[in-house]
């Protein structure tokens, strides 16, 4: 199985952040990266995918399920 190779500065920081619009370039790395609560994250997706006309709403868990048949399968056809 090949490694993921990750930047050292993306190591830390979380895939779903916070949006401020009041954080400029100067202010520090670790509040522009603040991470969303994970009920924030929960409302916006079952909120949105019910407005985009889903009949069921979509939950992260649904998401990081499907993130990670995907992988099985890209890696999982490669030989060695």
């Amino acid at each position: 199985m090949t490694p993921l190779r990750w930047k050292e500065e993306w190591l830390k920081r979380p895939v779903f952040r916070q949006y401020d619009e009041s954080i400029i370039e100067e202010e520090s790395e670790e509040r522009k990266y603040q991470p969303l609560p994970y009920h924030k994250l929960r409302y916006d997706m079952e909120r949105q995918s019910l407005d985009a006309g889903e009949e069921n709403s979509t939950e992260p868990k649904a998401w990081r399920r499907g993130a990670a048949n995907a992988a099985d399968d890209t890696f999982s056809s490669y030989p060695g």
